[in-house]
């Protein structure tokens, strides 16, 4: 099988076609100039409000239509160095999102279009179709898109001006950031969502800049438990890590385990 350090995407699966159907479901109903998610876009975002069947569905049309791309970037298809934690993976990361690269660009101009989908069907989707077996989602797909992110994040396409200062849609760059088990990961996220924060009430858009306050909050619950414990203790029955006493106390108590 080829290892991460020589494998291709297959062009049928990985294309700004596919990409742009992404954003479409994942953005459907978002209005012109929205500065907060409308109720459809948060029960579809964050399950705000949705029942088991509105999960259900929305799971079911993501696995049928990107189920196929995920799969072929499978942990037996694309073989990720191994993983000792996350600080030490950032060395990885150059290698991790080689494959990945030339998805950014169309006609060698940047496309943050393509960006932003990739981003979406890496971090997000496989939290919608994966709910049974996360350990792919916790120990593949989130190095990939972090990985991923990085590259991003290195070519400024996370604030091209198609992106620069829409809250509802850039902040999703950040996510992979938000799953991270690294500190380091989360301090930038904060510049970065700090930034756009700032820039937002420059411009005096102050509900845009409230939604984004109000991620940065959802942020600090995510840092505030690696101070803590230094990892998510709600993934180690996933990554099979032995639980400590203090972390199973914390879960039974009713620690942040952010519906997983």
């Amino acid at each position: 099988m080829p290892s991460f350090q020589t494998f291709s995407l297959e062009a049928r699966l990985f294309n700004p076609t596919l990409y742009h159907s992404l954003l479409k479901l994942w953005f459907d109903g978002l209005s012109e100039g929205a500065t907060g998610p409308s109720e459809q876009l948060a029960m579809r975002w964050f399950g705000v409000g949705a029942t088991e069947s509105d999960k259900a569905s929305f799971d079911k049309e993501c696995h049928s239509r990107f189920n196929e791309a995920l799969s072929s970037i499978s942990p037996a298809k694309f073989v990720l160095p191994e993983f000792k934690d996350a600080d030490a993976d950032r060395s990885n990361y150059p290698e991790i999102a080689a494959p990945f690269i030339g998805q950014l660009y169309q006609n060698k101009v940047k496309d943050p279009e393509s960006a932003l989908g990739l981003t979406l069907l890496l971090d997000q989707i496989p939290r919608n179709i994966f709910r049974s077996d996360q350990a792919l989602i916790y120990g593949h797909y989130d190095r990939i898109a972090r990985a991923l992110f990085y590259a991003i994040h290195k070519q400024q396409l996370d604030k091209h001006e198609r992106y620069a200062m829409s809250a509802l849609q850039r902040t999703w760059f950040y996510m992979p950031l938000m799953h991270s088990e690294s500190l380091a990961d989360h301090q930038l996220l904060s510049q970065e969502m700090g930034d756009l924060k700032s820039g937002l009430e420059a411009k005096g858009d102050e509900k845009a800049a409230q939604y984004v306050g109000q991620t940065l909050s959802f942020e600090k619950r995510h840092a505030d438990i690696l101070d803590k414990f230094g990892r998510y203790p709600h993934r180690n029955k996933w990554l099979g890590r032995e639980m400590t006493d203090e972390e199973r106390n914390w879960l039974d108590q009713g620690g942040d385990t952010f519906s997983a």
